[in-house]
């Protein structure tokens, strides 16, 4: 297992930006069949390479809830894998917008992959956008 992730079992909800999909702790009683090892293993080059951003990535086991249009993946239990504030290239989604004309701004986002936890599928991911490189922090 790459030291920089060590699984967790999510705890506290995690609300992404627009609110519409969030991690939450699955119930006590309820074991990934999928183990750490075997969800970094299928993760693959993504977890070799996982970045550190404002914080270092993590691997977490947690529900999904997903009211996003197409609701694929609600309250179904996942191994996520997360990028915290990163660089990142937007294709498709709400994205950062430039306040004036100029040379482009490097976007940092949230990046988070999902692998089902009951079958080892990988589900696909998504990229949240948080703000751009040259802005100041959140306080």
């Amino acid at each position: 297992m790459p030291s920089h992730l060590q699984p967790t079992r999510v705890a506290d909800d995690r609300v992404f930006p627009d609110e519409r999909f969030r991690l939450v702790a699955p119930p006590a009683e309820l074991a990934p069949r999928i183990t750490a090892d075997e969800a970094l293993r299928l993760f693959g080059e993504r977890a070799s390479h996982a970045r550190t951003g404002s914080a270092p990535p993590e691997l977490v086991f947690a529900l999904v809830i997903d009211a996003t249009a197409d609701l694929r993946y609600d309250r179904r239990p996942v191994w996520a894998l997360l990028e915290h504030e990163v660089p990142v290239k937007f294709s498709g989604g709400p994205r950062l917008r430039q306040d004036a004309p100029g040379p482009s701004r490097t976007a940092l986002g949230d990046t988070v992959w999902l692998l089902d936890a009951g079958t080892g599928r990988e589900l696909g991911g998504y990229v949240f956008g948080r703000r751009f490189a040259d802005d100041p922090p959140p306080a």
